[in-house]
């Protein structure tokens, strides 16, 4: 089987069960603005998106002009609402994830995050958890000029490391995110722990769980 050069990680919805979260943070910030965000709206078309796009999109939706300082509000009051929800505990850790990650920096596989939330956010639950000893480094919506569907977060994480995208590969819970990474020429698994199996057909192997996760199970994907 094939040794990944890299192993690249998607955060929200794979690391921890925060897509919940982030949802009900968002919606909480745009009702602020006078504009909804239901179930419906996110499941159908927005998750997955960083939150700028999702915010790009939800003016759309309501026939708003974004603005800077309108999205400096909803992150803000995002950011409050996710602190809040870590604190009680409400944003508990995919402890299938966790093991790959040990297993990553057990074989001396250089491992990184890809992801569209924000740095702070990331770096927040990555210190809680514990396992920053075993990034590279972290891609965030703060690093890219173009987030998730795009190739760009990948494309970038796969040139830092210097490593061939088709010998790397990816965890991804969005149809957004296998889109990107396999755009960038990176393998994605997709788990089943945001959207249905039916949305992630794209990916090269799906799981209905994090629990399936293993260093094994990449190099074999990685092998086909």
């Amino acid at each position: 089987m094939t040794k990944p050069d890299a192993v690249l990680l998607d955060f929200d919805g794979v690391i921890v069960d925060s897509e919940p979260m982030h949802e009900a943070g968002l919606r909480q910030g745009f009702a602020k603005l006078g504009m909804a965000l239901t179930p419906e709206m996110n499941a159908s078309s927005l998750v997955g998106f960083a939150d700028r796009d999702t915010y790009r999109a939800v003016c759309a939706m309501h026939g708003r002009t974004p603005s800077d300082e309108e999205f400096a509000a909803v992150s803000r009051d995002k950011w409050i609402f996710a602190q809040e929800a870590m604190a009680r505990g409400e944003v508990p850790e995919y402890k299938g994830t966790l093991r790959l990650i040990e297993e990553v920096k057990q074989a001396g596989i250089p491992l990184a995050i890809c992801s569209g939330a924000r740095r702070h956010e990331i770096l927040a639950v990555v210190e809680r958890l514990g396992f920053g000893n075993a990034l590279s480094f972290v891609i965030s919506a703060d690093d890219v000029a173009r987030c998730k569907p795009d190739p760009e977060p990948y494309a970038t994480a796969v040139s830092r490391l210097g490593a061939r995208p088709d010998r790397c590969i990816t965890v991804e819970d969005t149809d957004k995110g296998v889109a990107s990474a396999k755009a960038a020429g990176v393998r994605a698994i997709a788990v089943g722990h945001t959207l249905p199996r039916e949305r992630l057909l794209h990916a090269d192997h799906f799981l209905p769980h994090a629990d399936g996760l293993s260093l094994s199970l990449l190099m074999d994907v990685l092998s086909r």
